[in-house]
């Protein structure tokens, strides 16, 4: 479909080139992501001719596209079965222009600029090493599009929203506990905090966004409320896809009542009404999980992790760089090295014990 049909932007007012074309296609491009890595998923066979007839004549012309099903959330179901245990499988909507890459702290949008062509490739990567350390499943760029709720560095493992228009994953098909079953428009919180559940960690980059306008295009998840024929407004289809949120944000707290709560009013209706507890716990429950601290000896022999798993720029992520070479318990707590930094690395992981030194009275 044009364009100029299914965006109400003034950019594309008369432009009949194919929406696909003009948004995730041409994102592709500029970012130089090889065609022979990039598949298509449509809903039938009807879509899947509109597709070729749309994209003849251009550069993806013979990009590989594959039958799925219809509706959101069985469609990206379909997906995680299609490929096979281990498939490395990064996920792109229609819909996204580009991305967005905050370049120096602020909170206006000059603080803000395109990702580098050639650029989203390198993050692919990087995202299934960052997955690979930290024992992840599942990555995703900054929920927020907003320069204020972005940040210059950092890569967030807290439980929370990794948004459906982007992200990778590694696939797990055989994993039931991974399948969406709720409706399409809580599809991708549903879909972290199952892998939260399971794993203890999703990773979100801080410093990208993805630019694309779900609740003011046309098709898609806005399609499903619009009867057949009938054409409405984006203010009243925001209206019904919140009804649906609502609805959904009730049964994920149902179901994971300690990493989601109450759904939660929000007075932008584009804010997602899913209310994540990002430390994994509810409110409150903080106080009553404690930090074991080894009981080591000063001649103890101990390892850290060499790369530092603090936040940039914080107390504790100064401390760990001069005590991280540490090799015995004492050399560690001469380096800088607190109790609750003992305690802490330890029962993450990031400090473990070579050998014990075993003394008599």
């Amino acid at each position: 479909m044009p364009v100029c049909q299914m965006s109400n932007k003034k950019r594309f007012k008369g432009c009949k080139s194919a929406f696909i074309l003009v948004h995730t296609l041409a994102m592709l491009s500029r970012q130089r992501i090889p065609k022979h890595r990039v598949t298509l998923f449509v809903a039938n066979e009807s879509e899947r001719k509109s597709y070729r007839e749309a994209l003849a004549g251009s550069e993806w012309e013979n990009v590989r596209i594959e039958l799925s099903v219809k509706g959101n959330k069985e469609s990206r179901n379909f997906i995680m079965r299609f490929f096979p245990a281990g498939t490395y499988v990064v996920s792109i909507d229609d819909d996204v222009e580009r991305i967005s890459w905050k370049i120096r702290e602020g909170m206006t949008p000059c603080t803000l600029r395109t990702l580098p062509p050639g650029s989203l490739e390198k993050i692919i990567y990087d995202a299934y090493r960052q997955m690979k350390q930290h024992k992840a499943y599942l990555w995703g760029v900054s929920t927020s599009q907003n320069a204020r709720h972005m940040k210059v560095y950092g890569l967030s493992k807290r439980n929370g929203l990794v948004n459906g228009y982007l992200n990778g994953y590694i696939s797990r098909p055989k994993c039931k506990g991974l399948f969406r079953t709720l409706t399409d428009a809580t599809e991708d919180s549903e879909f972290a905090v199952r892998h939260y559940a399971k794993d203890g960690v999703v990773l979100r980059y801080r410093m990208y966004a993805g630019i694309t306008s779900p609740y003011l295009n046309r098709g898609g998840l806005q399609k499903k409320f619009e009867a057949s024929g009938e054409r409405i407004t984006a203010e009243q289809r925001s209206e019904a896809r919140k009804k649906e949120e609502r609805w959904g944000a009730m049964e994920l707290h149902k179901m994971f009542p300690q990493l989601i709560g109450p759904p939660k009013r929000r007075r932008d209706k584009k804010t997602m009404e899913v209310n994540f507890y990002s430390h994994g716990y509810p409110p409150g429950e903080g106080g009553k999980r404690k930090r074991f601290a080894p009981r080591l000896m000063d001649a103890d022999q101990i390892r850290y992790r060499l790369e530092n798993p603090k936040l940039w720029g914080c107390h504790a992520y100064k401390l760990y760089e001069g005590y991280k070479r540490s090799k015995t318990l004492r050399e560690a707590v001469r380096l800088g090295a607190r109790p609750i930094d003992l305690a802490h690395d330890y029962n993450w992981g990031f400090l473990t014990v070579l050998a014990q030194v075993i003394g008599w009275a």
